[in-house]
């Protein structure tokens, strides 16, 4: 399973990709960027733990994001948390994106019917809620690698 969903993963990241790589992000970035604009400031924990990654993959995203004007980071009520909030370039870089997004997300739309495109995201998210909240146990132990 573990195979298949890397796999997959690639493969849809890669589509998003393509599409607004003129708009000057990656699938990653926009996301972040997202986030960022809908949640308003958050800590960098916070962030990574919505996120599902770990810090150094975080902050690899982070910080060409900031280079660019497109994030502000502040020190939190812990001198050794960090805050972070879209600026006004970032909000512009985002909505530059939209258009190119939401292509991508249509094209990989279309190869689903509604019922299917809800189910996959039903299951999207149940297997991020179990992973997470350490829920495997009530899993399926033994299935097959693929």
């Amino acid at each position: 399973m573990c195979a298949a969903l890397r796999r997959t993963t690639r493969a849809v990241s890669r589509l998003y990709d393509e599409e607004i790589a003129v708009s000057g992000v990656r699938g990653t970035q926009y996301t972040l960027l997202r986030v960022l604009d809908e949640a308003g400031p958050l800590r960098q924990q916070d962030i990574a733990e919505f996120m599902s990654a770990d810090a150094t993959t975080l902050s690899r995203t982070l910080r060409p994001l900031e280079r660019d004007g497109h994030l502000r980071s502040t020190v939190g009520e812990d001198k050794r948390e960090r805050r972070w909030e879209i600026t006004a370039a970032g909000r512009r870089r985002l909505r530059a994106a939209l258009p190119r997004w939401e292509r991508a997300q249509a094209r990989l739309r279309a190869a689903f019917s509604e019922k299917e495109w809800a189910t996959l995201r039903a299951l999207l998210a149940k297997a991020a809620r179990v992973t997470q909240e350490g829920e495997l146990a009530t899993l399926v132990p033994s299935e097959p690698v693929v």
